[in-house]
């Protein structure tokens, strides 16, 4: 279990769903079958559809879930529909001593894409475990806020979980990243130059320059 083993506990489970008719009435039933894909989505597009007495079916359906990216979809589509002490446990949860719960919650915070969760994201960069860090520059990247440039170039810099911050800072789209891009377009490792050259071509491909 990852990250959402530490909030599936938040409330009790609920149990059934609000009787909504229409669209979101299908799609709160598919929260209750077993199939993945149909749960995925139709998380998205209950919190898309911004309906009345929805956080309580999906948080029936954390309970209930087994599944990591089930999980990872309800807690997302949760957060969306506003409920911020939710974002706020997840963002805590980066502190956490197992580092599959620090992975997990970068990516629910990656998904949610707010961006007042980079501070703390930014924290939570203070690792040595490159899986964790991975995780927390993909999230840093995703979530597109300028102000996390130093500290992704910052672990660049230092060898840290470089294609990964490469690729973020593609994301990122600060001319601030493109000499440090370059020279590690030129390096001798592959992977590392072939992740520096792609997040140049994505910043060209934004209209960023060095000019």
């Amino acid at each position: 279990m990852i990250a959402f083993a530490a909030v599936a506990d938040l409330e009790p489970p609920l149990d059934g769903v609000p009787d909504l008719a229409g669209g979101v009435g299908a799609d709160l039933r598919s929260l209750a079958v077993d199939d993945g894909v149909a749960f995925v989505a139709a998380c998205a597009r209950v919190a898309a559809a911004r309906a009345p007495g929805t956080v309580a079916a999906l948080r029936a359906a954390l309970n209930r879930a087994l599944d990591v990216d089930c999980r990872r979809a309800a807690v997302v589509a949760i957060i969306r529909l506003g409920e911020d002490a939710l974002l706020r446990q997840v963002a805590h949860a980066l502190l956490h001593d197992d580092p599959v719960v620090v992975v997990g919650a970068a990516r629910v915070l990656a998904d949610v894409g707010d961006i007042r969760a980079v501070p703390n994201l930014v924290e939570a960069l203070r690792t040595d475990d490159r899986v964790v860090g991975a995780a927390i520059i993909d999230a840093l990247g995703a979530l597109g806020d300028p102000a996390a440039l130093p500290w992704v170039m910052s672990a660049v810099e230092h060898g840290f979980c470089v294609e990964a911050g490469c690729a973020a800072l593609g994301r990122l789209g600060d001319d601030r990243a493109i000499m440090l891009l370059q020279k590690l377009g030129a390096s001798d490792d592959k992977s590392v130059a072939l992740a520096a050259s792609q997040a140049l071509v994505r910043l060209e491909e934004r209209g960023v320059s060095s000019w």
